[in-house]
Order: C-alpha cells, then structure tokens, then sequence
C-alpha cells in the first residue's frame, strides 16, 4: 500500500473478510465507507459501525468529500465502495494506482470471477478508465490476485 490508504469496492462494506483479513494485513486503523444511502441512513451508519473492531475508527462520507478526508489521512485506511459507478467517479477525478475488487452482485451482470460480477455498462466504463490504474480481485490477503482485464478477457472467450 504506497498510498496511506487501500480503495476496496464490497458491496457488503464491513464484513469479516474486511475487519479480520484485510485490517490487520493492511495494518490499517480506519475504515471510510464511500455510500451517500448509507451517508444519509443513521440506522445503517450504526449497524455498520457495530462490525468494526476496537480500536479502528469509522468514517461514513460521500464520494464528492473523499478527496478532503484523503488529503488529510492521519493514519492508514481502508475506502470502501458499495457501488461501481461511485468508485469509477471517484477514480476519474482521484487517480489511484490499485483498486481491490470483491463481492460485487449487482443485477443482470455477469460473474467474472467466484465472488465479483459486472454488468455490459460497468464492462465498459471499465475500457474509459486509466490504464495506470491495476484493478484485481482478491476477497482476502491469502487469495492470489486476479487481473480484471485478464478476467474479462477470459470471459469474452466463453
């Protein structure tokens, strides 16, 4: 992680995979969930923030305000994305080296690898994105990383 933080599109946000794989791989201290429905739920924003351990603080805000958050990171962080187009928004205007993709299912997609699917529009925001920026799948530290365009690639051979 060159950057102070990782950036993880989950369509399930906090979960195990995050809190007890990814936190202490990453060895980081905060988690920021990127979600304007989540962001304007406190119902959801309080459930969510039962799931973090002690210790690692929570940060709910919408993609618009992250850069601001980013800027002024005081310690390591995991970004979460619940939805593809935000995180494609985010890039677009924040470039980011490396993107972590896992359990994504949005409707009428296609799977690409056990645990992440997209749908023909996502596929094709995917080809007006950086090539600088590596997008992989891998749901936990010990999985092997998956290249997306390699997984697309496969894909389209099907």
């Amino acid at each position: 992680m060159k950057e102070n933080f990782f950036v993880r599109l989950d369509d399930r946000l906090v979960h195990g995979q995050v809190t007890q794989g990814w936190l202490p791989y990453l060895k980081a201290e905060e988690i920021i969930v990127v979600s304007k429905d989540i962001l304007e739920d406190p119902f959801q924003k309080k459930i969510i923030s039962l799931a973090v351990p002690l210790g690692v603080s929570i940060t709910f805000t919408s993609v618009e305000q992250l850069p601001l958050i980013l800027q002024n990171l005081k310690k390591k962080a995991i970004v979460i994305f619940n939805d593809f187009h935000s995180l494609i928004q985010f890039i677009n205007n924040y470039p980011v080296k490396d993107i972590n993709l896992s359990n994504y299912h949005p409707k009428n997609a296609v799977l690409l690898d056990r645990n992440f699917w997209l749908t023909e529009e996502e596929l094709k925001e995917i080809d007006n994105c950086s090539k600088d920026t590596n997008f992989y799948i891998q749901t936990v530290p010990t999985d092997k990383p998956v290249n997306l365009i390699s997984a697309i690639e496969k894909w389209q051979k099907i």
